[in-house]
């Protein structure tokens, strides 16, 4: 209550990668909000440094609110190297299933939220099929 809390993460399940610069862009255009200690855990190694973990009073919703936006559109606008041929697509399949696997084994706060609403095995057919598409239906 009284407190205003932004978590963008962002993953590496990228075959190559590409330039993040515009999202460095906007994090460095918010710096005079508060980071949050977002804590050690298992996906730390794939987790990308241009992710955001901001905390504020709540008279700074609306700032924090455009952080967001702005991010998503950058974010939206980025240029990747499409998935071409069967071999990328099972390497981009792997890599995903990697991070999929790793919410289901160890959770988190968005993974979590499922398990305790959904229970864990429609959780894991809702992330695999669903959500990141790692397993066909």
């Amino acid at each position: 209550m009284g407190n205003d809390t932004r978590i963008i993460e962002l993953y590496d399940t990228m075959l190559n990668p590409c330039r993040l610069d515009s999202l460095d862009r906007v994090r460095e255009s918010y710096s005079d909000i508060c980071e949050r200690d977002p804590g050690k855990h298992w996906y730390d190694s794939i987790k990308l440094p241009q992710s955001i973990s901001k905390k504020a009073k709540k008279d700074k919703s609306g700032r924090l609110d455009k952080l967001s936006e702005e991010y998503l559109r950058e974010y939206l606008a980025l240029q990747a190297d499409k998935v071409a041929g069967e071999e990328d697509k099972l390497e981009k399949q792997r890599k995903a299933s990697v991070y999929v696997e790793g919410l289901l084994e160890n959770g988190g706060p968005f993974t979590d939220v499922f398990v305790k609403g959904l229970g864990r095995e429609r959780t894991a057919r809702l992330f695999r099929h669903i959500l990141f598409g790692t397993q066909a239906v």
